[in-house]
This record gives structure tokens, C-alpha cells and sequence, in this order.
């Protein structure tokens, strides 16, 4: 998921300074995380509740990094290390 933030956080980075960015989370951690904001227009979370669900459901490894670095993105698509997210099963 190329985004406008840099990853998956714990909260709001445009909202809370001292937001943390989240390097590896499993989908029970994506699905508390997207649980906690409204489902509408505009809406912070990267990913919303729903979303999350099917992710889990289907095992959908996922990675969220931000869209304006393309250098990034293109580390992540060649398997290279990159600053972002990494959304999986943990087990």
C-alpha cells in the first residue's frame, strides 16, 4: 500500500507528534489498530477495519510505505530493505 505516511502507526502521525511508525505488525495488531477510527470519508487509518479482516482471512502479506519515495518503493518491490510496514501472520 503506497501511502501518504510512512507506515503503519500506533496513531494519528498527522494528528500526534509522538506517534510511532510500527516496522512489523500481524493482522490481530492491524485489526485493533483500525478498530479504534471511524469508518468514513477522510478517514487516518491506512487501513480500514474491513480491510484488515479480509487481509487476515485471506493471509494477504501486506507492506505500507510511503508513495512519495519511489527509491523506497522500489527497495521493497526487490525484496531490499526500505522503511515502511510489514503486515503478516505470525505464525
Amino acid at each position: 500500500i503506497a501511502t501518504s505516511v510512512a507506515g503503519v502507526y500506533d496513531r494519528d502521525p498527522n494528528q500526534y507528534s509522538d506517534a510511532k511508525r510500527i516496522e512489523r505488525l500481524d493482522f490481530n495488531q492491524l485489526i485493533e489498530i483500525s478498530g479504534k477510527s471511524e469508518l468514513n470519508a477522510g478517514s487516518s487509518t491506512v487501513v480500514d477495519l474491513i480491510a484488515a479482516k479480509i487481509m487476515k482471512r485471506c493471509g494477504i502479506k501486506t507492506i505500507v510505505l510511503d508513495a512519495k519515495d519511489i527509491k523506497n518503493m522500489k527497495n521493497a518491490i526487490e525484496g531490499k530493505k526500505f522503511s515502511g510496514s510489514v503486515i503478516e501472520s505470525n505464525g
